[in-house]
């Protein structure tokens, strides 16, 4: 692997890090750091040079349906709120905000794996 895609994959391995370590406060702690460690490790497996395609595929399916449960989140901001409402508190009134903040989330770790298997060679092949 060329120096250049071992950044990139530490880059996104170092952005899902932080992604994890900023749920510590939050009242689904578990779930949501476990989500963006998952993410982190598999970009540090790729690094690694041990990538495994089926599980990066089934970390995908999973990410896609989680983001189907929570897609009315981002609808309701639309019809009832603002973008700038992403940025906003919470309120008990407001879900969406959550809900959209939440399928944001996904969203990044769903494209970074999409960008992981369609533009890194996987593991034994030639980048030529």
């Amino acid at each position: 692997m060329k120096s250049a895609q071992k950044i990139h994959c530490v880059l996104w391995a170092g952005i899902f890090a932080v992604f994890a370590a900023l749920q510590l406060d939050d009242r689904d702690t578990i779930l949501w750091a476990s989500i963006y460690c998952v993410c982190s490790g598999l970009w540090i497996a790729e690094w690694a040079g041990i990538r495994n395609n089926q599980a990066v595929h089934a970390v995908i399916l999973v990410l896609v349906f989680w983001m189907g449960t929570l897609a009315q989140g981002p609808i309701d901001l639309m019809d009832f709120g603002d973008p700038g409402d992403l940025m906003a508190q919470m309120s008990t009134d407001k879900r969406y905000i959550e809900e959209s903040r939440e399928f944001l989330g996904l969203g990044i770790c769903t494209i970074s794996l999409f960008i992981l298997i369609f533009t890194t060679p996987s593991p034994g092949k030639s980048a030529n």
